[in-house]
């Protein structure tokens, strides 16, 4: 049989809160938790009406083609969020083309789900792409692989 004693002596000062403390701290949780309250619905209500996203859709293009090599369109972005911190990207056409113009990916009304807690850690995550037709246009290799570059 094995014996351990333990000793709860260092924890007593801690355990032992006056009343005057626990209001406080009562306070200060109350306060922080307003605080991040207003900030999800913020995030939730007022973002997508403030964001015009197709004001930014030249540097969206020109982000993507640089680092796709892809041209990207799109015909009225709407912004959105989810409530788990995430945007939701709708619009009415998205297409990605080839540099010389010929198509490769088309959605029509897309709505893609982007979480934004992993793009802090340097990975976009898509959680959920939907449309209500997609049409794609891979190329497909002697070895019945396909690929996306010509």
């Amino acid at each position: 049989m094995i014996k351990v004693n333990m000793n709860f002596a260092p924890l007593k000062g801690i355990l032992n809160i006056s009343n005057d403390k626990k209001r406080n701290i009562k306070k200060v949780s109350v306060i922080l938790a307003g605080i991040f309250a207003a900030i999800y619905l913020a995030f939730l209500l007022i973002l997508p009406n403030v964001i015009d996203l197709n004001k930014f859709t030249p540097m969206i293009s020109s982000e993507v083609e640089k680092m796709t090599g892809f041209k990207f369109n799109a015909k009225n972005l709407k912004l959105g969020t989810t409530f788990k911190f995430g945007v939701k990207l709708k619009a009415d056409r998205i297409a990605l083309n080839y540099k010389d113009d010929s198509p490769l990916l088309n959605l029509a009304k897309p709505e893609i789900e982007i979480n934004l807690p992993t793009i802090l850690i340097g990975h976009i995550n898509l959680d959920t792409i939907k449309a209500d037709s997609l049409d794609a246009y891979l190329v497909f290799t002697k070895d019945k692989k396909y690929t996306v570059m010509e």
